[in-house]
């Protein structure tokens, strides 16, 4: 089943060493899970899953100040 992509709300926090980036989104209908993906490069379409998360928000910690780019895919599936 395809799901619609949710609209996401990226918010980061400043810290000295360590930048804390909180990624929300509005829960999905029918969706058990979502497909967190990021790339630092987005001319080169070489993006990484970096999280299965089941609530509809996600955070990580970024060491490196600069651009990184990020989707999200709503899944009907459970574990993946």
């Amino acid at each position: 089943m395809s799901l619609p992509p949710p609209e996401l709300v990226i918010s980061i926090i400043e810290e000295e060493e360590n930048d804390i980036v909180f990624i929300t989104w509005q829960p999905i209908e029918w969706a058990n899970s979502y497909k967190v993906f990021a790339t630092n490069n987005i001319a080169d379409e070489e993006w990484e899953q970096i999280a299965v998360v089941t609530d509809s928000r996600f955070s990580e910690q970024i060491s490196e100040r600069g651009l990184k780019f990020y989707y999200v895919v709503a899944s009907t599936e459970v574990d993946e």
